[in-house]
Formats: C-alpha cells, structure tokens, sequence
C-alpha cells in the first residue's frame, strides 16, 4: 500500500513538472558600441600645418549601425570644446587657427542605440603664417576648355589642406599657405585623375593649371604636356614612323599616322596633347621643345616646371617631371616600341632628337624650316 502511494506521488510531480508552462522570455541581444575612431588627417603629431584645413578620420561599427560624430577641438589635452556635433560626415573644416599653436582634437562615435566609443587624443601643430598660394584651372586635355565640378585637393606630407570644386570657369586657388613640396590633384567624372607636385616658396603667388584626360576606349596613347608661366612656347613633338607629328603638321585620326596634336598652346601653361589613335606598328619618339627659348631669349626649360603624363585607355602609364640637369632646348622624353614598350629617356640635349623621316621642323615665328640642330 505505502508503495502504490509513494508510486502515485511520483508521477504526480513527473507530470506536473513536465507541463509547467515555461514564462521565460526571449533573450535580448546586447548592442555592441563602435569601433574606436582611426586618425586619417592631419596625422597624429604632424608639424608645419596651415591654420586652415580639414580634419578627417574613419570609424566603423561592429554590427553596421549608421554612425554619428561629435567634434571636440582645442590647445588643451584634451580638449573640452565640442565644435561639431552628431554630424555624419567624416571630416571637419577647421579655419581662422593661430599660427605656432599646437592643437589637440578627438572624435566621439555614437550609434543610434546611445552607445558611444571615445577615440584616443590627436594633435597638430601649426605653423606660421603662410602668404603663398596656388591657383589655377582644370581643363580639359584634349581641347583646353575648362571643367566644371572638378574636385581639386591640395596636400602637404600626405595630410590634406583642403578641397575645392571648379565652378564654370574651371578655376581654384588656396590661401595663405606656407613654403613646401605640395600635391595637387584633380578628379572628375569620366576624366583620369590627375596628380602634380607643386614647389611653393614663402610669399609666392604660384599659377599652376591642370589639364585632365578623358578616359577613353577608342586610344592607343595620350601624351599630355603642361607647364609653368614660361616658357611661353614649349611645343610636344612625336615621330612616328616616317611621320612627324607637331604644330606644323598635326596629323590625321583616321588614316596615317592615326595621330594628332589635339592642342598647341604658345602662351604658358600648356597643355600641348597628342593622340595616338593606333600605333600601326610603327616606333615613336617623343620630345619637347623650347621654342620660345630659342627664338625669343625664354627661360631655360629646366625651370619650365614642366611635366609630361602619358595614357592610355582610362590609365595613367607615366609621368615625367623635366630634369634639373644638362643644357638645352630640347627634352628628349620617352620612346615607344612597335610593340607598345616605353623607354625612358628623360634628358636635356642642345641636338633635336630625330625620327625616321629626318625632317626639320618648321619656324612658325619667322616662316620658314629651321636646322635639326642647336
């Protein structure tokens, strides 16, 4: 009897923990905060900046959440004023910065969840303050016309000191800079971007254009010539097989030499650009001369700032910058190959490179054709 009973009972509680209805709820995943911030710009420590110029870093967040950013800059470490706040962008213009200060910035990430994760304390210090600039415009390689929306960027030791976009006339300029070894570039839609290095001394008012390449299925080649002020006439030659392709004889695109010179420019800046539609398998030579040099007392193309970029397709291939060595009015640049091989050349020769055809070039000033030599 007491084991019938003692059976009764365990079953009782066999079921009636077995249908016990389970009240727990599901679990709620814990939002993670986002990934510390990561410097981009300035760099941490960087010295010699201007007193205008753009701070920027990158951030991202472990389950993709859309982020948020508040700004926090100042001469204290580290720094209690907030100068932006919950904006979306990467990047914040700071203007108006004292000259030999050393500032000390931070970024505050923040999801929509009300995490946040504090990035570590940068700074940067400024220099000077500058009184050169750069100015100019974008155009286009192949006709000289200038181009709207062009974004133009302006570094120094890889930290950018700022960003414009051409208006219609294609026209940029930065302020109060100091001296130093700049990169300037170019971007627009369709358009190869284009990227030069650019000497500013101390007070110097630079005027420094950018002729960019429309990228392009339907090219073998294009050689892009650009310089400074003066010379006033620098002029792109090509040889290309028995042809010679120049501002006396600018070529055809679609029969031989299937080359052209799409702009010859003779008062500064440049660019004189040259097409080669289809090699033919024919060798090309291709050098620069100082026409206004020559003929009219110029400066020596050394101080030229010349620069000579080849393309192909939507591709930068080279880049050549005129030596600061040898004498000459001549700058003798590349040679391609039947097969498509470019060979440096890059020097200074007072003897005009020849082609295949040996033909002297013609004198536009004075009408007539000129010796193949100095």
């Amino acid at each position: 009897m007491k084991n019938a009973l003692l059976l009764i009972i365990v079953v009782f509680v066999f079921f009636s923990s077995g249908c016990k209805k389970d009240d727990s709820s599901p679990t709620t995943p814990t939002n993670k905060a986002p990934n510390q911030p990561v410097v981009v710009n300035p760099a941490d420590g960087a010295i010699n900046q201007p007193t205008s110029l753009t701070l920027s870093w990158t951030c991202t967040d472990p389950e993709n959440d859309a982020l948020t950013y508040d700004v926090y800059a100042g001469t204290t470490n580290p720094p209690l004023t907030q100068i932006s706040a919950n904006q979306t962008l990467t990047n914040y213009s700071m203007t108006g910065l004292s000259s030999n200060t050393k500032y000390y910035w931070k970024i505050v990430a923040k999801d929509a969840k009300a995490a946040s994760t504090s990035g570590t304390v940068w700074n940067f210090t400024t220099g000077g303050a500058g009184t050169a600039s750069i100015s100019g415009h974008v155009t286009d390689a192949t006709n000289n016309n200038p181009l709207t929306g062009a974004v133009v960027t302006l570094k120094l030791n890889s930290s950018t000191i700022g960003t414009v976009t051409t208006a219609s006339n294609g026209y940029f300029e930065f302020l109060s800079l100091n001296s130093g070894t700049y990169t300037l570039s170019a971007t627009k839609t369709n358009y190869i971007e284009g990227s030069y290095q650019v000497d500013l001394t101390s007070g110097e008012l630079k005027t420094f254009d950018m002729p960019l390449s429309i990228q392009s299925t339907t090219i073998q080649y294009r050689i892009v010539l650009s310089w400074g002020n003066n010379p006033r006439d620098l002029d792109a030659h090509l040889f290309k097989g028995s042809y010679h392709v120049y501002y006396d004889a600018q070529g055809y695109q679609a029969s031989t030499p299937y080359t052209t010179l799409d702009v010859d420019d003779t008062s500064g800046y440049g660019p004189e650009t040259i097409t080669i539609y289809n090699l033919d398998n024919e060798s090309c030579r291709f050098y620069v001369h100082n026409y206004s040099g020559k003929y009219d007392g110029d400066i020596d193309i050394k101080q030229s700032q010349a620069q000579v970029k080849v393309y192909s397709g939507s591709v930068l291939l080279k880049s050549y910058a005129v030596p600061s060595t040898g004498t000459g009015f001549y700058w003798y640049v590349f040679d391609i190959s039947a097969a498509g091989a470019i060979t440096d050349k890059n020097y200074i020769t007072d003897v005009t490179p020849t082609g295949n055809n040996n033909k002297p070039e013609f004198d536009k000033k004075n009408k007539k054709q000129v010796s193949t030599r100095n």
